[in-house]
């Protein structure tokens, strides 16, 4: 499935991550930024983390999904953000394009 739009990728990925391996993993979408609400500023989410997260059975081990345009680099932030998870045992996934959502399966089919 070829695609240059981050947001297609995304979106198309979350779905076929989540109807693959429903039996093993729950994933979901992260928003992430900041809004004016009446007088206050209010930040949302954690600066780093990855565009999606979830969660694996039986465990509860921890799954961290950042998406790319093809090309694009992490962040500092989201460098870090990913050094934090695989250090807790979680599972970090850099996702540019389709053969990397392949490859995410696989690999937490592989570690489930």
């Amino acid at each position: 499935f070829p695609s240059h739009d981050r947001n297609d990728l995304q979106n198309r990925a979350i779905i076929e991550i989540s109807s693959k391996l429903s039996d093993i993993a729950t994933i979901w979408r992260n928003n992430t930024g900041a809004a004016m609400l009446k007088d206050r500023f209010v930040r949302f989410g954690l600066k780093g983390q990855g565009d999606a997260s979830g969660i694996m059975k039986p465990y509860g081990r921890r799954l961290e999904l950042e998406f790319k345009a093809p090309g694009k680099k992490q962040r500092p932030d989201q460098k870090l953000f990913q050094v934090m998870i695989e250090a807790h045992g979680g599972l970090y996934f850099l996702i540019d394009g389709w053969e990397k959502v392949m490859v995410c399966i696989e690999t937490i089919r592989a570690n489930s």
